[in-house]
């Protein structure tokens, strides 16, 4: 069995937003209005941060995977009942 392991990771919040930077202000609506100033404190202006189109792909492709698993699994639990 291998060692346990500690993992530590400090970041700062909103980094890059003078504004909100390591303050809870930095979460969901509150830092919001704050975006695109925080892409240019970063400097990924024209940059979005997600693909959210490519993301929503995968995702569907995933479960339907995981469907078509599900559904072979009950064909051989109903042939064993």
């Amino acid at each position: 069995m291998a060692g346990r392991s500690f993992i530590i990771s400090h970041s700062l919040i909103g980094k890059g937003i003078p504004e909100v930077a390591g303050t809870y202000k930095a979460h969901g609506e509150a830092g919001a209005k704050f975006v695109d100033a925080g892409r240019k404190g970063l400097r990924s202006a024209r940059r979005t941060l997600f693909r959210f189109e490519g993301d929503l792909r995968l995702l569907r492709r995933a479960q339907e995977e995981v469907a078509g698993r599900l559904r072979a699994v009950g064909k051989n639990l109903q042939r064993v009942a």
